[in-house]
């Protein structure tokens, strides 16, 4: 009778381990991210501000799609006018994961991606405004340290690991080594009486190791 009790115990245990925590083919997954190193009491956010979708289309693999969007805006009040300022971005990456390892509650798995960000922002100051520059939190008018908003491309290749706390449940982070190509766009500048068209030609390049600051939570589907 013993035995037969924990042979009983061994196959649903092995069953839990090898199904219950794995994705299988048609699942869809969900994510959102977390940063629990934050200084900030707000430290539950959108994953890089994004909305991050898996689907798998076998028990292996499965294709992403990360969407993102961010916008922020503030109002000042500088020698009696108004000084308003806006930024913000939009952003799409697709890739492939593969799911080469399983080991109970983990999940190890490794791909490719290609995404495209673009920024936006300006600000406006009495009758002047200015379109195309992003610009920072500690900017106001008068001041030259102001980004250019900008296109970036991208082309990365990542690994990451995913655990499994409950059912279908899971936590995970990612690292990989990213190539980006940023170019700056054009921006204007209208007064009350004439506009000013600016054009810029900068763009550069840049390869590097990329982590993710935040933990991401899941849900498979």
């Amino acid at each position: 009778m013993k035995r037969i009790i924990l042979s009983a115990l061994v196959a649903v245990f092995s069953l839990c381990a090898n199904a219950q925590y794995e994705a299988e083919e048609g699942d869809i997954a969900v994510e959102v991210g977390f940063n629990p190193f934050s200084n900030s009491f707000n430290t539950i956010k959108l994953n890089g501000g994004s909305i991050n979708a898996r689907y798998f289309f076998n028990d292996k693999n499965a294709a992403r799609v990360n969407l993102g969007f961010g916008y922020s805006s503030s109002s000042d009040k500088i020698e009696k006018k108004d000084v308003s300022k806006y930024s913000g971005s939009f952003s799409i990456d697709l890739g492939i994961e593969n799911h080469f390892a399983s080991v109970g509650r983990l999940d190890l798995y490794a791909g490719g991606q290609l995404g495209i960000e673009t920024t936006f922002g300006g600000a406006k100051l009495g009758d002047t405004e200015i379109s195309g520059v992003c610009l920072g939190t500690g900017w106001t008018m008068g001041d030259s340290n102001y980004d250019n908003c900008s296109t970036i491309f991208s082309l990365s290749a990542f690994t990451g690991a995913n655990f499994f706390i409950y059912k279908k449940l899971y936590v995970g982070a990612e690292f990989g080594l990213s190539f980006t190509r940023r170019a700056t766009k054009d921006y204007e500048v209208k007064y009350e009486n004439k506009t000013e068209k600016h054009e810029t030609n900068w763009s550069n390049s840049s390869i590097g190791f990329y982590s993710e600051p935040a933990l991401h939570l899941g849900w498979v589907f």
